[in-house]
């Protein structure tokens, strides 16, 4: 049975955030997690390549991601899209793959584990929240206009050689 559209609308709108990101199965993304321990929050970084994608990108959306950690141990986490931990999200690369899933990376390792990655260029997704925090103080200050500085062009005439001086 599912949810009408009038009570779906209004768990998304108060959960779900307004800007999702983008994400492929392939690409290498470094993560930036809000974890707290005890008192203070950090912000700890999870690269790996995501190797899965589920249920599309709504509420229930979850994208799989794996890395190799220390003495060649595969981990891999699964985030939701719409988790309020998660501060930002980079692609670092994008791999040209044919699959939907990459289950099959648990095998290889090494050069085995490889893709062909493509020229990509820098494609981050920050929370939209934090983002107007942090632009609420630059907008306080006025801009600086800094003026080129302005060189001066000297010619100089063609020199002359010894040759013809003396003639």
């Amino acid at each position: 049975m599912s949810l009408p559209t009038h009570i779906y609308q209004e768990v998304t709108s108060q959960y779900g955030r307004a800007k999702v990101a983008q994400l492929k199965v392939g690409e290498t993304i470094r993560l930036h997690q809000r974890v707290k321990e005890g008192k203070k929050t950090r912000l700890q970084v999870f690269e790996g390549i995501v190797i899965a994608i589920k249920h599309g990108q709504g509420l229930n959306g979850t994208f799989k991601v794996r890395r190799i950690a220390a003495g060649g141990v595969g981990v891999e986490k699964t985030f939701s899209f719409h988790q309020p931990s998660i501060e930002k999200i980079q692609t670092v690369k994008k791999a040209k793959i044919n699959r939907a899933k990459l289950y099959y990376l648990r095998e290889r390792f090494g050069k085995k584990a490889r893709f062909s990655n493509e020229k990509i260029t820098d494609t981050t997704w920050e929370h939209e929240l934090d983002k107007e925090v942090g632009t609420a103080s630059e907008e306080n200050e006025p801009e600086k206009k800094v003026e080129p500085e302005k060189a001066e062009i000297k010619t100089e005439e063609p020199k002359e050689d010894a040759k013809e001086k003396d003639k």
